[in-house]
């Protein structure tokens, strides 16, 4: 395996990732997509995969990491009030760094295994986040009031989100 971090003490190097579903993906061909936690570095991201083909053949996998804390970042000097939730319902980028990796809805006991056993987000709780109302305004669109972050908003006790589901591909 070649990888950038190689130098560091908590490089990829001999580590076996093909449990991983991005590097199954790639290996059948598919473009790999994930957001998770690192298994080595404890560190949250979203990796992209693509299998390297030589003669029709996959005969390797490319993986790109990337870190997504600077857009939450740039979030919270804005002053703004917003997360992403993955296709769970888990919180994955958040203005509120106590709101990442809570879920924004129950979590089914089959969610919860199927989570644990993909070590997508490692050993982490995943609890629930619960919102102070929840109104359904239309089909996989829902409005969510949370408290304020009060580090981001001093002005308002409560904030709205617009939570819309749909499929992105």
């Amino acid at each position: 395996m070649a990888t950038s971090n190689w130098r560091d003490a908590d490089s990829y190097q001999g580590e076996d990732l093909s449990f991983r579903a991005y590097f199954k993906d790639a290996v059948r061909g598919l473009p790999g997509r994930f957001y998770g936690i690192g298994t080595t570095t404890g560190e949250s991201g979203y990796y992209l995969a693509h299998g390297l083909e030589e003669k029709g053949r996959i005969i390797g996998v490319a993986v790109i990491k990337v870190r997504l804390e600077a857009l939450e970042e740039r979030w919270q000097r804005a002053r703004l009030e917003a997360f992403v939730s993955d296709e769970n319902g888990i919180i994955i980028l958040s203005s509120d760094p106590a709101r990442r990796l809570k879920s924004v809805r129950p979590l089914t006991p089959d969610v919860k295994e199927r989570l644990a056993r993909s070590l997508q987000y490692y050993w982490w709780p995943l609890n629930e986040l619960v919102p102070l109302e929840r109104e359904v305004l239309s089909e996989g669109v829902e409005k969510l009031v949370f408290p304020a972050n009060v580090s981001v908003d001093r002005e308002h006790k409560q904030v709205s989100y617009l939570a819309q589901t749909r499929a992105l591909s």
